[in-house]
């Protein structure tokens, strides 16, 4: 059976939360699901391993939030409450995640018919009139001319193209994987697209402080819990401003200066921010924060449904009406050349 980590924290926090150990419960779930890392788990709970450092040797498998939250969760012993949180999390993300895919889905459908179709009339359809035009020796116009140069383009080198892209983006993929300098500034490439980077910023911005608030809630230290938000991002650049941020604080800063100083949250979540350092209700402004970012999100999301149908049309549009022209020109020439 396959593992589902979403399954496996919705089983297991019940039976924390009743009072059972963690190796008694993995027990139990290792009873119910046949599965070996299941059963990994088991056996190294039962050797005395602490379930966040199982989850982090699986980092495949568990994000750096599970395991986040999992050992914030053992660091204060309110293993139960952090699983519920990190479920509330898991189930807030697989909710955007599949707004994203449901936004992108269409659109690449139709694109991806759209570009099959005008690929097979620019190698198949349109050279036919080249071979129309030669008995009548009447030279194509220069739209035409252009589309069977591609064809002939297309029938020569497609695939070498096609499969040079291919092994360059797999060796892309592995060399920013391996390397951390080539991570870090394709990570800054993409904060800086437009509507995309902001989007990931501000759901990176949500992840955090919805972290900190959640860590701070139960306790734990403020430096402490932008350890845990820090070691949950998978964000180079990110990661890099909050150790900024845990300096200023060993050095006397509060927190909303810390953020301030490195542009990681705008000026009206700050005022916020520093009401709740005034007031001692800190992890409860971090929370309303974080929902704001999360909203923020959405209703990027929702933005960016709405816009990009209308570009992919628009660029179809393009295509169709230079292929029509390509095709229909001939034609209206033909009766010239004929005559």
């Amino acid at each position: 059976m396959k593992f589902n980590a979403a399954d496996f924290f919705e089983k297991l926090e019940p039976l924390v939360a009743n009072g059972i150990s963690i190796d008694q419960a993995m027990s139990i779930i290792n009873k119910n699901i046949s599965n070996s890392l299941i059963q990994e788990i088991q056996n190294k709970i039962t050797q005395g391993s602490d379930l966040s450092e199982i989850l982090a040797k699986n980092s495949k498998i568990f994000s750096p939030v599970d395991i986040a939250l999992i050992r914030a969760g053992e660091n204060s012993g309110k293993l139960s409450e952090f699983l519920k949180k990190l479920i509330a999390y898991r189930k807030h993300q697989t909710k955007i995640r599949t707004k994203i895919k449901k936004s992108l889905f269409y659109p690449s459908l139709i694109l991806s018919v759209s570009l099959i179709v005008s690929l097979a009339m620019i190698v198949f359809i349109i050279p036919q009139f080249q071979t129309v035009f030669s008995s009548f020796d009447a030279s194509l116009p220069w739209i035409t001319q252009q589309v069977i140069f591609l064809a002939d383009f297309i029938k020569k080198y497609g695939l070498f193209f096609l499969l040079s892209s291919i092994l360059f983006f797999i060796t892309l993929k592995k060399i920013i994987a391996d390397n951390k300098t080539a991570r870090y500034f394709s990570q800054k490439l993409v904060q800086k697209l437009p509507i995309l980077g902001k989007l990931l910023e501000k759901n990176h911005l949500s992840l955090c402080c919805y972290l900190i608030a959640t860590t701070q809630q139960s306790g734990i230290p403020l430096l402490d819990s932008i350890e845990l938000a820090k070691q949950a991002s998978p964000l180079l650049y990110f990661q890099t401003k909050l150790a900024l941020c845990q300096n200023a604080l060993q050095q006397g800063a509060l927190f909303s200066e810390a953020l301030r100083n490195q542009n990681l949250i705008d000026a009206e979540n700050l005022a916020v921010l520093e009401v709740g350092e005034a007031s001692g209700s800190l992890p409860a402004m971090l929370s309303l924060i974080a929902e704001r970012f999360a909203n923020s999100t959405e209703a990027q999301l929702d933005y960016l449904n709405t816009l990009i149908e209308p570009v992919i049309m628009l660029f179809l549009a393009l295509i169709a009406g230079a292929l029509i022209v390509a095709m229909y020109l001939p034609i209206f020439s033909m009766g010239v050349a004929i005559h």
